[in-house]
Order: structure tokens, then sequence, then C-alpha cells
């Protein structure tokens, strides 16, 4: 499977005046996109000791570990995985 670049495919019918058609080879031939793969995760609640002896709460990401004081985001602002995982 490749992805392709629907603008620049919809760009060069309209170029050619062929009204919104597009057959296979055009198709064939789009330009593709660069796409990465959607990491998935989920938050973890996890109290930490400080050094003055208190504790505070922090979310931890599953995927990369990085942590951050106790709000939950849709996606991970460290390693942008989505937050959709139990």
């Amino acid at each position: 499977m490749r992805l392709i670049d629907a603008d620049a495919l919809i760009l060069a019918a309209q170029q050619e005046g062929a009204y919104g058609y597009v057959d296979a080879k055009e198709i064939a031939d789009a330009p593709t996109v660069d796409a990465t793969p959607v990491r998935h995760g989920h938050w973890t609640h996890e109290r930490l000791v400080s050094t003055s002896g208190g504790t505070y709460a922090v979310v931890r990401c599953s995927e990369c570990k990085w942590q951050h004081p106790m709000w939950e985001t849709k996606f991970c602002p460290n390693c942008g995985a989505k937050m959709d995982l139990q």
C-alpha cells in the first residue's frame, strides 16, 4: 500500500482540463506522501516523592515513559503517541 498526495492529483487533473476525471495511469503515477505509523499508548498515574519529602502526582506515557504534572492530553507532548489505549 502507498499513500498518494490527493491534492497534487486533483491539481494535475485540473491543469489538464480533465474536469476532475482521473484515469488509472494518473493514479498509479501520483506522487506519494511521507507518513509515519501512529503510536498508541495510555497514561499511567504515579505518585512521586520529592527531595523535600512531599509527594506529587504525575502521569507517565506508556510509550516513551515521559512524565509531566497531573493532566492528561489526547497525545503525548514528547513522542506524539495517541492516548487511546486503556
